[in-house]
């Protein structure tokens, strides 16, 4: 079975068409890896494609992911089975049973939207004067076998998106005031006990993320639905700040953060990561700047910059200047051959952040389609 075969099979799966995968990251995963590496007769794929569903960034073109390894699969349900028990506490401390509440993703999708616009309309309380809650909540911190401590309290502000469409790696956002030190199940403290278990959720994930290095939005698809996520190799984001100036010019820093999961990333991995990450950049076999390069861009800077009228006699200071303290096979013949140095020196950063030449229709794609994040209190 050739790739495409494999293709075609994984957009045949009944999860695929179920959840609307076709074309997704995720498929093409579980596509190149059913290629690579076979699947024993009668192994469900299904429930791995929907692990995949909520593990994957779906529409995401600034995410590189690695492909899945048969190791990746053990890894990822030795970690599940590690916070197995926690899971089930928390869902028979919010649902009443520690059985996954729903059946499919779907369900649990219009449960978040319900519970998330509820949650929007609860009243701030002061903890301080609910010494019910607090002894609830404290007895709750040592069943895990933490301390509890004094707290002043803390300010949540959620972002829901469903589970297949988050719009961040993050699919809740918790941004505490004057958090507790040390603790993340106090976050949800200006609420009446369990009558935030959205916000609940989102306060324990945040530790089991810390714990295995799962994304949180697979942890919220295992504690309702029961589907176990899936720990990916290594995953690139790269991002692009695009920023207008006074002057009408535009600017766009491109960066790109890399986080490595695998224990046991080989040596062939990581010049496919280094591969990708100079694309992402848009990195050229260009030789890169060196103190000659820095020394006349300071001198032009300090001269003034470049000038529109006397060229001529500009070029010919600066090639004079910079001749002193260069060695005879280093120094400018002509005036022409300093400006062409600069030129070439001003090109290539204008390349690199101007969204000039090879990186100008990426920077102009994200000017149009940035948008700021609203966040609901």
């Amino acid at each position: 079975m050739d790739y495409e075969e494999a293709l075609e099979f994984a957009e045949r799966l009944e999860a695929v068409k179920e959840l609307n995968l076709k074309g997704t990251p995720a498929v093409k995963v579980l596509a190149k890896y059913v290629y690579k590496h076979g699947y024993k007769h009668g192994e469900d794929l299904n429930d791995l494609i929907r692990s995949l569903a909520v593990s994957i960034p779906r529409d995401k073109e600034s995410v590189i992911l690695a492909e899945l390894t048969p190791g990746d699969r053990v890894t990822s349900a030795f970690l599940a089975g590690k916070i197995a028990p926690w899971i089930r506490m928390l869902r028979e401390e919010i649902f009443g049973a520690p059985e996954a509440p729903f059946a499919t993703i779907g369900e649990a999708d219009r449960w978040l939207e319900q519970e998330h616009r509820r949650e929007s309309d609860i009243p701030w309380l002061d903890w301080k004067e609910h010494e019910k809650e607090y002894l609830h909540i404290a007895k709750a911190y040592r069943k895990r076998g933490f301390v509890f401590p004094p707290i002043d309290g803390a300010q949540i502000y959620t972002q829901i998106y469903p589970l297949l469409h988050p719009k961040d790696d993050d699919f809740i956002k918790c941004v505490p005031v004057n958090p507790p030190s040390g603790s993340f199940l106090a976050y949800h403290l200006h609420h009446h006990n369990y009558s935030a278990p959205l916000l609940w959720m989102a306060a324990e994930i945040e530790g089991m993320a810390k714990a295995t290095g799962f994304n949180q939005t697979s942890l919220f698809a295992y504690i309702l639905t029961g589907i176990e996520p899936i720990l990916p190799r290594w995953q690139l984001h790269t991002k692009i700040q695009v920023q207008p100036l006074h002057s009408g010019e535009q600017l766009g820093f491109v960066s790109v953060n890399l986080e490595i999961k695998a224990k046991d990333l080989s040596f062939e991995e990581l010049q496919e990561v280094y591969r990708h990450i100079r694309e992402q950049l848009k990195v050229k076999k260009t030789k890169p700047l060196n103190v000659n390069h820095l020394a006349l861009y300071k001198m032009v800077q300090e001269k003034g910059g470049q000038p529109r009228k006397g060229t001529v006699k500009f070029w010919e200071s600066v090639r004079k200047e910079l001749n002193k303290h260069r060695r005879p096979n280093q120094r400018y013949d002509t005036w022409k051959g300093v400006k062409i140095t600069y030129d070439r020196i001003i090109d290539k950063l204008e390349t690199a952040f101007a969204g000039k030449g090879g990186s100008r229709t990426i920077l102009e794609k994200e000017a149009r389609h940035e948008r700021p994040h609203t966040q609901t209190k």
